[in-house]
């Protein structure tokens, strides 16, 4: 090997070293700092190894905007433009050096003073413009600026190497930003649909139930009054007309109390599960002891819960599996088993039992599988059991085969709180 190709093979390693060392402290950039912090530290590490006193590192919007983020702008502290403008429409670029370089897609650099800065913008004695490029469009903009000497053929290749090595990680990180941010616009939109929803709800269900009762009290005064002294035909329809009447009022109720479950709710507390169940217990007795219904429970939990809508939950499901019974007396077991870092609850049943093309069904507001004639109800129970537990955090599910029972699951956050250990046994 000649002296001069071992100088060449040694200014090779130097730059490739050197560009291998500022590709590192970049990356490092990218995977550890904030987007807030991330131009301008990497703009600080470009005008080092560029050796340059002012720079520009932007990127591209979904508008196709040139933006230049605050903190990056180390040319703009000193210019004296009074209209600052840190997003660029393309539209207003006009023809220097840097919206060139972007439109043809390659380095523009000029090794001597611009003549197309506006007026109060400092001196800009030399620079290059990069195009950040990546799969052929362009995401983004390097500008550097006011070496002290003449950019060299060298300093060109070193920072379309750094280019190469930010384009596709900068693309990376402004897709998934506007996902981000398209996925946060979309929730804002749910929420306040779902609350306008809500409010709705509430404003037409509450105002509906006057006129409503006025109705039914008078068709049942009608009927009263002229009961029997009019045709069949004519108490068949006072009949319907007070059914119907009274149906829409328990339907009224249902809507508010499902649309208050989440604008209503009480601040979660600890919630012993088995003093639920034993109100739950209480307020149907009598519904148990008319039907036979024996309820059991294993050793239930205290969690962080609405107590009020703990116990709607519980009482729910609990009727429900009553209400569904076949002719055998209703058996009905309620558990709950840590697993992770929540609680499996299961209430389960030797009822009638559920197809499994109607699992999801069931769970969905005012949707029922049997005719009012055969089981009474709304069919928004098992609806305001899925609210409440999501409003826990929570997810509910069943597992069921006709003429086998059910068992409805429920999750609940579990917490570090002292659990029960014994059981208080039938109720």
């Amino acid at each position: 090997m000649t002296e001069r190709e071992r100088e060449r093979a040694e200014d090779l390693v130097r730059r490739n070293a050197r560009e291998l060392a500022v590709r590192n402290r970049i990356a490092e950039i990218f995977l550890t700092t904030p987007d807030e912090e991330m131009y301008a530290k990497i703009l600080a590490i470009i005008l080092e190894v560029m050796e340059s006193k002012f720079g520009v590192f932007g990127y591209i919007d979904e508008h196709g905007a040139l933006v230049v983020p605050t903190m990056t702008h180390l040319v703009w502290d000193k210019c004296q433009v009074p209209d600052k403008r840190f997003v660029f429409p393309r539209e207003t670029w006009g023809d220097s050096t840097w919206p060139r370089a972007i439109r043809q897609k390659q380095t523009i650099y000029l090794n001597e003073p611009s003549t197309l800065t506006p007026e109060g913008h400092i001196t800009i004695t030399r620079h290059i413009n990069l195009p950040l490029i990546h799969q052929n469009e362009v995401v983004g903009l390097i500008q550097v600026a006011n070496k002290e000497t003449d950019y060299t053929e060298e300093d060109i290749a070193l920072l379309e190497a750094i280019g190469r090595a930010i384009a596709p990680v900068l693309d990376a990180r402004l897709k998934r930003e506007r996902q981000e941010e398209t996925l946060r616009r979309a929730l804002a939109d749910l929420e306040r649909s779902n609350r306008e929803l809500e409010q709705f709800a509430y404003v037409a269900s509450h105002d509906l139930q006057e006129p409503l009762r006025m109705v039914a009290s008078f068709t049942q005064l009608l009927g009263q009054r002229y009961g029997g002294k009019l045709d069949k035909d004519a108490d068949d329809f006072i009949r319907y007309a007070v059914d119907g009447a009274n149906r829409m009022l328990a339907l009224i109720n249902d809507l508010l109390s499902y649309s208050r479950i989440s604008t209503r709710g009480k601040v979660f507390e600890p919630t012993d599960t088995e003093a639920v169940l034993a109100r739950v217990h209480a307020n149907l007795l009598a519904m148990i002891e008319e039907t036979g219904t024996i309820l059991v429970h294993d050793p239930l939990p205290t969690v962080k819960a609405d107590e009020t809508q703990m116990v709607q939950l519980f009482q729910n499901l609990v009727q429900n599996a009553i209400k569904f019974r076949r002719d055998e007396a209703p058996r009905i077991h309620v558990a709950a088993q840590r697993e992770g870092d929540e609680w499996v609850f299961s209430v389960r049943d030797n009822g009638i039992g559920i197809d499994a093309q109607y699992f999801d069904r069931i769970f969905v507001i005012f949707q029922r599988l049997h005719g009012k004639e055969e089981y009474p109800g709304t069919g928004i129970g098992l609806a305001v059991c899925k609210r409440i537990v999501e409003r826990h955090a929570g997810r509910v599910w069943v597992e069921s085969q006709p003429g086998q029972g059910s068992v409805f699951y429920f999750t609940l956050p579990a917490k570090p709180m002292t659990e029960k250990t014994t059981a208080k046994g039938e109720r």
